[in-house]
């Protein structure tokens, strides 16, 4: 399956799937920012 990593700071903020990754409040707070929709 698909990974992807998003970082923050250098530091890795989530790992997962997109699913995974739509779905993390942290990933939509510092990566694709509040207004996001699919």
């Amino acid at each position: 399956t698909d990974r992807a990593y998003i970082m923050r700071e250098g530091q890795i903020l989530a790992a997962g799937s997109a699913e995974e990754l739509y779905d993390n409040p942290l990933v939509r707070k510092y990566y694709l920012g509040t207004g996001f929709q699919r």
